[in-house]
């Protein structure tokens, strides 16, 4: 399905109904781990952050981290897919946006961003979880889970020599896509790198194509996720998952470690 979008200095964002009511502006961001919104949204939904509320630490480009409180929003639509009660985190961003559109909503998808014809198109990688609908995808692959894919994940930098040969192969087409995203230092105008690491975990399906791609452990930037988790789906198709290495014949999971690193920080 395709979305609207709207590109403004080469961030993409998205209009979104929240609540069945406002329509939010959302900066969409692949890379970030959870949906934030700003705190004059939740005012201009007329709810309220609870004191008890839970928090989970965010690390802003910069290197501040915040504690940031989480609430339940009863609906999110985006062009055709909704998601329903769902935790959102509360904090500003920074941005003259209403909050950002984050992984918990847009890694369910292969994310196409079309900035000339300003369309975003979504397509799901497996079957939409609990909690989320859309219009039903004659292309996606049938499954019965969020996965779709038996057993736990194997590290891709698995020494097995069962695995190896395959991994290397995986992780040789993700390299070859993954770059080094440039941040810019407001005062000077440079790039301003980070050394910092995150964990991707994805599953590849018997015939080489990925049916889901999450962060496992955030590096904290929100960029350098959406950089990595870009590089895994940009890979695909990956050769086919051997027959030796299934489990249940549909596929394997992998867990990665994604890591960046400053050249003087070795």
């Amino acid at each position: 399905m395709e979305v609207p979008i709207q590109v403004i200095r080469n961030i993409v964002y998205v209009a979104a109904t929240v609540n069945k009511g406002p329509i939010a502006l959302l900066v969409v961001d692949t890379g970030a781990t959870w949906t934030i919104f700003t705190p004059r949204l939740i005012k201009r939904l007329g709810l309220v952050v609870p004191p008890d509320a839970p928090q989970r630490k965010m690390r802003v480009v910069g290197g501040e981290v915040l504690n940031v409180p989480f609430i339940k929003i009863a609906t999110i639509q985006v062009g055709e897919v909704t998601m329903d009660d769902q935790e959102i985190g509360v904090s500003e961003i920074g941005s003259d946006a209403d909050g950002l559109l984050g992984g918990d909503f847009l890694h369910r998808f292969r994310v196409t961003l079309d900035r000339t014809s300003k369309q975003m198109r979504l397509e799901p990688l497996a079957h939409v979880p609990g909690g989320m609908t859309a219009a039903p995808n004659r292309n996606a692959p049938p499954n019965d889970k969020w996965s779709d894919i038996e057993g736990e994940p194997i590290p891709l930098d698995s020494k097995d020599p069962r695995y190896k040969g395959y991994f290397d192969k995986v992780n040789g087409m993700i390299r070859s896509k993954w770059t080094y995203p440039c941040v810019k230092n407001a005062s000077t105008g440079r790039c301003d790198y980070q050394s910092t690491q995150l964990v991707i975990e994805f599953g590849i399906l018997k015939d080489g194509q990925v049916s889901y791609v999450r962060v496992q452990k955030t590096s904290g930037f929100a960029i350098y996720d959406e950089h990595a988790v870009s590089a895994v789906k940009a890979a695909t198709p990956f050769p086919p998952v051997p027959d030796a290495l299934t489990i249940g014949g549909r596929g394997i999971r992998l867990v990665g470690t994604f890591s960046y690193v400053v050249e003087g920080n070795r």
